[in-house]
């Protein structure tokens, strides 16, 4: 596990991270102990593409449904977005991104971001 306490963080953020992790099962279990109640999980990772790795380095490349089938074993998925590389990405609507936030609170704007679990 890590050092943090349950329930510490009301938002995670795995940028660009879960494709080189080979226990994805449980970092997410991890993710989800340190993640507070009604927290958000936000996760970055390039698109599986057709063929081949865009990195060898990744363990593992998802498309949006694998993604989500992974991400649902322990969390609700609100929205999946595509993101890289650019001619597959589809573009979410501005406004989606801050209203899908806007139901957290705020303690302390740096406190709360917690960013790759080793």
């Amino acid at each position: 596990g890590t050092p943090f306490r349950d329930a510490e963080f009301p938002i995670v953020v795995l940028a660009d991270v879960i494709e080189h992790v080979p226990q994805v099962p449980a970092m997410l279990r991890e993710l989800k102990r340190v993640l507070a109640d009604g927290g958000a999980l936000i996760v970055t990772t390039p698109n599986k593409q057709p063929g081949s790795k865009w990195d060898p380095r990744h363990v593992k490349e998802y498309t949006a449904r694998e993604l989500r089938s992974e991400l649902e074993t322990l969390f609700t998925v609100d929205a999946v977005w595509g993101s890289w590389p650019m001619h597959y990405f589809k573009a979410a609507p501005a406004a989606a991104i801050p209203d899908a936030l806007r139901r957290f609170s705020f303690r302390s704007p740096v406190a709360g971001v917690l960013g790759v679990l080793g």
